[in-house]
């Protein structure tokens, strides 16, 4: 994920950064659950998240809603499997909005089934 931040750092930490960019490290609800309260974006991708995690597990009782969650095009498994733990490239994806809108899309599909 691009950022649109340009912070100059040593080569060094740059390939760090990139190394790590897509481990989920961050448990955002042990490191400060007020973030959710404070910041829109994060909360209404936790509540996203959330639901889709409770709703993968009611899928997993029916045929085709199993087939249905494995034809998910979920970037990230941790983003259903933790809903509280976040990687570098999710923080930049909830600041453009690109995780809400996938979200979103899943969350809407799995209502219809």
């Amino acid at each position: 994920t691009q950022s649109t931040w340009e912070i100059p750092v040593c080569l060094t930490a740059k390939r760090f950064l990139e190394s790590i960019a897509d481990e989920p490290l961050f448990d955002v609800a042990a490191i400060n659950p007020k973030l959710f309260s404070v910041a829109r974006p994060l909360a209404l991708a936790r509540t996203y998240r959330g639901q889709l995690q409770r709703m993968t597990a009611f899928l997993e009782g029916c045929d085709n809603g199993r087939e249905l969650a494995h034809q998910w095009a979920l970037p990230h498994r941790h983003w259903v499997d933790e809903p509280d733990h976040y990687s570098l490239s999710d923080f930049a994806a909830v600041v453009d909005r690109s995780m809400t809108e996938t979200l979103s899309g899943l969350h809407d599909a799995l209502m219809a089934h």
